[in-house]
């Protein structure tokens, strides 16, 4: 071999080695290429489970959130409807009271006459009895 091959020789062997390394480095390369997809990939489905489950939570929180108002309606009108029930039976309880006292004040009235006419009756009882014994002792001294 002569002096010119053997320099063709190692410049081709020299370009052999290059080209391996090239290749290792371009197999590295998309090994770290293919990990990146992967990973970009994962975060991607990751942020799709994320915004699905952020729209669900959305709209659950949106069904609360009526449902709460339905709620606080239901309450309102249970609480007005309570209130005026109870007003109502206040009133009828005060008109029942009226009567009530009413009802008394006469009695009482008339208890009082009743009183007053048993006083007048026990009075007369008295008188009754004070002239029968007047006419008792008038009878008997005529009698007698």
């Amino acid at each position: 071999m002569t002096e010119c091959q053997l320099t063709q020789t190692k410049k081709l062997v020299h370009l052999l080695e290059e080209r391996n390394e090239t290749v290792d480095q371009a197999k590295r390369m998309l090994a770290v290429y293919k990990d990146m997809m992967y990973r970009v990939e994962r975060a991607q489905n990751k942020l799709q489970f994320s915004q699905k489950k952020q729209e669900s939570l959305k709209v659950n929180f949106d069904r609360i959130v009526k449902h709460c108002s339905i709620m606080e309606e239901k309450i309102n009108h249970f609480i007005d409807s309570y209130e005026q029930q109870l007003i109502g039976a206040l009133m009828n309880q005060d008109k029942q009271k009226e009567i009530y006292e009413r009802k008394v004040d006469k009695l009482t009235y008339e208890r009082r006459q009743l009183d007053m006419r048993i006083l007048s009756l026990t009075e007369e009882v008295k008188q009754k009895d004070l002239q029968n014994r007047e006419l008792k002792i008038i009878n008997h001294q005529l009698l007698s």
